[in-house]
């Protein structure tokens, strides 16, 4: 019995890799309450709910994750980061877009860089059918632009998709 107990104690998953977007959430949600203290009322209860959402979900993760700790299912180990080695490129490439989309929003205006890295994180990870190509970004970028910038007036950079839009508004 003790040689199963070993065994299953040194085959046990190693979760410490599934933290890492959950506590990156909570954080963004701490930055985004920070940042919008100057908007209207309406946008600072919109983002005070979003983010106590947020930071109940994660509790709730973190709670699941503590008992099983506590039960010895798992470890903190986050071996998940670098297996598949095969993948590793693909997830280097997503966290380079992902950088690059935050450098050109000022540039490029919120509603076409979301476009642009829709299309682009959807065509490194696979997806090669022009209609989701085309719709999903598409749509993505039109709510987004109707809601944050027509709706709540935010302060979001302005490109030239904003500009040509702006007489509809």
């Amino acid at each position: 019995m003790d040689e199963n107990r070993e065994d299953k104690h040194h085959h046990r998953k190693g979760v410490g890799a599934d933290l890492i977007l959950p506590l990156m959430a909570a954080g963004y949600a701490v930055y985004y309450l920070y940042t919008i203290t100057d908007f209207p009322w309406e946008a600072r209860i919109n983002g005070t709910f979003i983010a106590l959402v947020i930071w109940l979900l994660v509790g709730i993760f973190l709670i699941r994750t503590a008992l099983r700790l506590r039960r010895g299912e798992v470890t903190l180990r986050a071996t998940g980061i670098l297996q598949p080695i095969a993948k590793l490129p693909v997830r280097v490439l997503f966290v380079a877009l992902t950088a690059l989309n935050i450098l050109l929003i000022p540039w490029l205006g919120y509603t076409l860089t979301v476009m642009l890295f829709l299309l682009s994180a959807m065509w490194l990870l696979g997806v090669r059918d022009v209609k989701p190509l085309v719709i999903i970004p598409l749509a993505a970028g039109s709510v987004g632009y109707v809601f944050f910038i027509v709706a709540l007036d935010t302060r979001l950079p302005k490109g030239s998709v904003e500009w040509l839009l702006q007489w509809l508004f």
